[in-house]
Formats: C-alpha cells, sequence, structure tokens
C-alpha cells in the first residue's frame, strides 16, 4: 500500500487475510466493517468509493494492519543489554499471531497495566546444568525428603476418607421382601399378606448396596 497508487479495497482485504491468517470479520464486533475501519483513519488511509490508498504525509511509514495494541516493540534487545536494572540471564518475548519480539519489563508492565490485557504467558528457561542425582526417586526438586514423606502420608490419609465418603453417598439401601407373603388378586393386584409377621426371614430384609455396582452383579447378589 502506498500513496502514489490506489488499490482495491477488496485487494486490501485479501493481502490483510493472507498475511494474517486470520478473517475480518472475527474482529467485525471490535472494529466494525473493514471499509468503515479505514475511513475512521483519515490521517493514513483515503479513500475513495472501493479503493484506498495512504495519505501522502505517511508514505514513508509502514503501516501494519495487525498494530491493534499499540505495543512498542522496536529495538528492544539492545534495550535489554543497556538496562542495569535486568539480569543478564532474563529474556522476555512478546508472542504475536505472526511473529516472536524481544520486550523489555517496562514494556510488559506498561502493556499489562492497561485493562483491555486478558490473559499473560511466563516461560522458564530449563536448567541444563542441574544434576540428575537430585531428582532421583522421582522426589520433586529442592524438597526436602521429609517434607515429601509428609505429603505422601497426608494424600493418602486424604484418599482414604474420600473413599469412604464416596462409599456413603453411594448407598442403597433395598428391602426384600419373601414372595409368599404377596398374593395376587384380580390378576394384577398385590397385597402383603404377611399374617403380622415383623421379622424377617433369613437372606430378607433391608440390605444396603453400593450404586456404583453393575446391574448383572447386583441381580446375582439378590439371587445369593
Amino acid at each position: 500500500l502506498s500513496c502514489d497508487d490506489y488499490v482495491t479495497i477488496d485487494y486490501l482485504l485479501q493481502i490483510y487475510r493472507k498475511n494474517t491468517t486470520t478473517s475480518w470479520n472475527r474482529s467485525r464486533g471490535v472494529h466494525c466493517s473493514f471499509t468503515k475501519f479505514l475511513r475512521n483513519y483519515p490521517d493514513v488511509f483515503q479513500v475513495d468509493d472501493k479503493r484506498v490508498r495512504l495519505v501522502e504525509r505517511n508514505c514513508d511509514m509502514d503501516i501494519d494492519m495487525n498494530d491493534v495494541d499499540e505495543m512498542d516493540f522496536e529495538s528492544s534487545q539492545n534495550e535489554i543489554s543497556s538496562n542495569n536494572d535486568i539480569d543478564n540471564d532474563e529474556h522476555w518475548f512478546c508472542f504475536d499471531d505472526l511473529f516472536v519480539t524481544c520486550v523489555t519489563r517496562d514494556q510488559i508492565k506498561k502493556h499489562y497495566g492497561q485493562s483491555d490485557c486478558a490473559y499473560m504467558l511466563f516461560y522458564r528457561q530449563k536448567d541444563r546444568n542441574r544434576s540428575k542425582m537430585d531428582c532421583s526417586d522421582n522426589i520433586p526438586y529442592s524438597i526436602p525428603q521429609w517434607l515429601f514423606d509428609e505429603v505422601v502420608e497426608k494424600n493418602k490419609i486424604l484418599d482414604g476418607k474420600r473413599e469412604t465418603y464416596e462409599k456413603y453417598k453411594s448407598q442403597l439401601q433395598v428391602t426384600i421382601y419373601p414372595s409368599e407373603w404377596f398374593e395376587v388378586i384380580d390378576g394384577c393386584r398385590l397385597t402383603l399378606n404377611n399374617n403380622d409377621q415383623v421379622l424377617f426371614p433369613d437372606k430378607y430384609g433391608e440390605h444396603i448396596f453400593d450404586k456404583r455396582t453393575k446391574m448383572n452383579d447386583f441381580i446375582s447378589k439378590l439371587e445369593v
């Protein structure tokens, strides 16, 4: 895009899609239509019906169609080396949709101090000089053995309590009656006829089952 020649808005939209691999419709809710977006910046774009070009005074500028958040990343690597407050082992990067750029702490504070930031990712460089003996037996690095053992023991107690609670919550109380206590009337109605018996015979009465038991296992237990 230059200030000398017009290009069609459709062509510029195709270039945008090609460079960003993103459809403008995904940004339409924020930036309205593509043509209206161009008209909102008359100091940058000169729109003529279905054509567009750069305004004369902006010919020497590099227009980034993906520049939305106004972060300034230029010469950041030099700023990192010249900043005495930053450790030489620290390296900060901005992961954009199209490229990765070096940034400084000040740029991060300035950008992420705004309310339009959704999230921020942190990465830590792996220490390749760490001895394998430090992580033997799957003990987390720098955690004392006594503390690791205590955590394992606490987890065992917690797992036991969780299992007890799950069993209690999954209890299913079933009352089994002898078939001779019932009689069929009119071919369909069942009437309890236990002759005032109070005690259940053996294998009958109230039983507690686990709701998580499979149906076949449940039936087999009832038949025992």
